[in-house]
């Protein structure tokens, strides 16, 4: 995806990018939003949340976490990495080698581009 088009994202509430209709201001929508962004549709949904059939986007960052081409900590990413997803929980809430995370109530994901050290 390029800079640009997530740049079109900013300062929009996630009711301007949910089409089902889950935009409750009180849950975290963090994964929500990557997923519309990415395209990305399988376990737990948005759909799933308000009873809907249309295309959705997943809604939980455990289940975005394994679904990941390749995995590691901040100081293991390559320099030539231009994007990806950052997933942020205490590191004991994490097998990289597994690649499973916790269903902890603090976690987040989001998407990055380059490496700010």
């Amino acid at each position: 995806m390029p800079k640009v088009k997530l740049d079109g994202y900013l300062n929009k509430h996630i009711s301007e990018i949910c089409g089902v209709g889950y935009n409750k201001n009180s849950d975290n929508h963090c994964a929500h939003f990557v997923s519309h962004v990415l395209g990305l549709n399988f376990g737990y949904t948005c759909g799933m949340m308000v009873h809907s059939s249309q295309s959705s986007g997943s809604i939980r960052v455990q289940e975005i976490f394994p679904k990941c081409k390749q995995v590691g900590s901040w100081d293991t990413l390559s320099d030539s990495l231009e994007c990806g997803l950052v997933f942020i929980t205490r590191a004991s809430n994490v097998n990289i080698q597994d690649k499973t995370m916790l269903n902890v109530p603090r976690k987040h994901v989001g998407i990055f581009y380059g490496k700010e050290t």
